[in-house]
Parts: structure tokens; C-alpha cells; sequence
């Protein structure tokens, strides 16, 4: 289960899964506006966003951004650095946060598809070291990746990972039209 959330949405967290196995993820529905509700699927490095239930087949494919979770786990990929380390709790999980810094380049051989590059982004060189914080349970599982973007787009995602080994929909042809239960 995941919940993927900003700095500017953190009062409405958008609730999901990730399949690992065939990397992919669905999220949603969440508000967008007061009379409407989105939600998403992202496969690899294509992403489909609509009304929730929407069929897939009939929606246009964008680029995925890194705002999405999976993203966020590829990132974890590169990992080269740790420069910190801290003691914490998670939702009453006692955890350790890293601050490091992932090589984008490397993440991106280790998957078959294209992965986004952060807005702001000038150089080449600063692809290997995009800062990512990740949150490491004592049983070693993720259970937060957050990422803050450079100036002068600077934001801030974060991924919450929150149950593993739960059954995942069966049907991924379709947007999902209520939220993940936790």
C-alpha cells in the first residue's frame, strides 16, 4: 500500500499500490477541484490519469513525471551516498532515515524504460547526486522515500509505504474508482 503525497496537497494524501514485479502502480481518486475527481495508473515511465473507474484503453498515455511513486523507488536504485543517518518513527514503526544522494544515470540502467529528470535541473553533473531521503524499517523494508526538487522549482514528494504482501487488484484495465483500504 502507498500513499504519495506534496508539500502543496499533504492535507489529502492519494492512496494506492505498487506492483513491483511488473512495475506498476495505481492511485487514487483523489480531488483535483470541488466538482472533480481524478485518479492514476503509472507503468514504467507511461502514466493515465482520468475519472475514476475510466477505462485505460481509452485515455492518452503521458510521460510519468517524478512526481510518481515509481520514480521515486528507481531513484532508491542509484543510491551512491549516504551522508546522514537518524533514528525515528513511522506511523509507530520504529525506523532509521538516510539522507543520500542517488546517481539518476545509474538508476536509470538498472530499468527498462526512460526515467523523468527533475524541473531544474542544469547540469549533467547534478544527476549524480539528486538528494532523496529514505526511511528503512528495523525488518528492512522502505516505508518512506521523499524527494525535494532543486531551486528554483523546488518541491518536495514524499512515498509512504505502508503494507506489504497485500493482494493487489486484479483488474488493471480501469482506473480505480474508490480508494486503497489500508
Amino acid at each position: 500500500m502507498l500513499d504519495r503525497w506534496t508539500r502543496a496537497m499533504a492535507a489529502e494524501r492519494q492512496r494506492g499500490v505498487i506492483d513491483f514485479g511488473a512495475q506498476r502502480c495505481m492511485y487514487g481518486p483523489y480531488r483535483v477541484s470541488k466538482q472533480r475527481e481524478e485518479a492514476v495508473l503509472v507503468v514504467k515511465d507511461k502514466l493515465w490519469k482520468g475519472a475514476p473507474g475510466a477505462r485505460v484503453e481509452r485515455l492518452s498515455a503521458d510521460a510519468a513525471s517524478t512526481y510518481q511513486p515509481l520514480w521515486l523507488v528507481d531513484l532508491v536504485r542509484g543510491v551512491t551516498e549516504v551522508t546522514s543517518q537518524a533514528r525515528g518513527v513511522l506511523d509507530g514503526d520504529p525506523c532509521t532515515c538516510f539522507d543520500a544522494r542517488a546517481d539518476l544515470i545509474r538508476a536509470g540502467d538498472a530499468v527498462d524504460y526512460d526515467l523523468a529528470v527533475p524541473s531544474g535541473v542544469g547540469r549533467l553533473e547534478d544527476l549524480k547526486k539528486v538528494p532523496v531521503e529514505v526511511w528503512v524499517n528495523d525488518g528492512g523494508h522502505i516505508r518512506r522515500i521523499r524527494h525535494t526538487g532543486p531551486v528554483p522549482a523546488k518541491s518536495t514528494v514524499t512515498l509512504d509505504l505502508s503494507a506489504f504482501g497485500v493482494e493487489l487488484p486484479s483488474d488493471w484495465s480501469r482506473l480505480p474508482r474508490e480508494a486503497m483500504a489500508r
